[in-house]
């Protein structure tokens, strides 16, 4: 049976889930917490974390929350912001720290940037995977490292790994006019060591992450195409400030579709 490491996205300030959290964890519901390092984190937010004892992977602050690697005038501020990624990382002992490649800038300053950022702050490129982009952002931005051969390019370029967004592939290949599964085909060529997962709608070029079940996308083919025991991020929006309830009805349709996934190889 398929066998993946399911991860729940929060931002580090949202205390507000920490009950619940606990008891998800205790029910065998989260193996990891990907944890998105809000900007106006603080010391007090990290001993928050540190006492719930599960793994975590850090997403570093993206480009609306003022990171942006693309953008020479960012510099200062890209800094000061890894900074505050690096003591999470070093009192949560994160495993890996994903990072996006920027907006409305250059591949070459994206690469210009990571690289300098890598000798200011080798331990957390260490640990550093770059996530792609849909081409076209919420905002109307658009985005660098949407298709896999820019991707891989940045990769070589600083050695970094990869965090492979599912419906963010999905949504270049709606803008690209590919077929999906070609893209996510050369997608996976880089060997992600991270994936993101949502629902959404096929021919729509901006992600909504939507709940499972809700949009069109053929989970059960894209699950098939996920290696065993990778680590998946699931990335839906959060309906309620006070639990989790949706978080657990997205776990167990993941289940369900990887239980008749395995089914159905069974009796092929």
């Amino acid at each position: 049976m398929k066998v993946l490491k399911i991860g729940l996205k929060i931002w580090s300030t949202n205390q507000n889930y920490l009950s619940s959290i606990k008891a998800l964890k205790g029910e065998g519901m989260i193996d990891y917490i990907e944890l998105f390092v809000a900007p106006d984190s603080t010391e007090d937010h990290i001993r928050i974390w540190e006492d719930l004892n599960v793994p975590f992977l850090l997403h570093a602050p993206h480009s609306y929350a003022g990171l942006n690697f693309s953008d020479e005038e960012c510099e200062q501020k890209n800094r000061l912001l890894i900074d505050k990624v690096k003591l999470f990382m070093l009192s949560l002992r994160a495993k890996k720290i994903i990072f996006h490649p920027g907006i409305n800038g250059t591949v070459e300053e994206t690469i210009r940037q990571i690289n300098m950022f890598n000798n200011e702050f080798p331990d957390v490129f260490d640990k550093t995977v770059i996530e792609n982009k849909p081409k076209i952002g919420l905002g109307n931005e658009e985005c660098i490292g949407a298709s896999s051969e820019e991707l891989s390019r940045i990769m070589k370029a600083t050695g970094c790994g990869f965090c492979f967004d599912i419906g963010h592939a999905i949504c270049y290949a709606s803008w690209a006019r590919q077929p999906w599964e070609a893209v996510i085909g050369q997608f996976l060529k880089l060997k992600p060591e991270v994936f993101h997962l949502s629902d959404g709608d096929m021919d729509v070029v901006t992600d909504d992450h939507r709940h499972f079940g809700e949009g069109n996308y053929d989970l059960h083919r894209i699950l098939s195409k996920v290696p065993d025991d990778s680590y998946l991020s699931i990335e839906t929006h959060k309906d309620s400030k006070e639990n989790l309830d949706d978080f657990v009805r997205d776990v167990n349709y993941l289940r369900n579709c990887l239980k008749e996934k395995n089914e159905g190889s069974r009796n092929a």
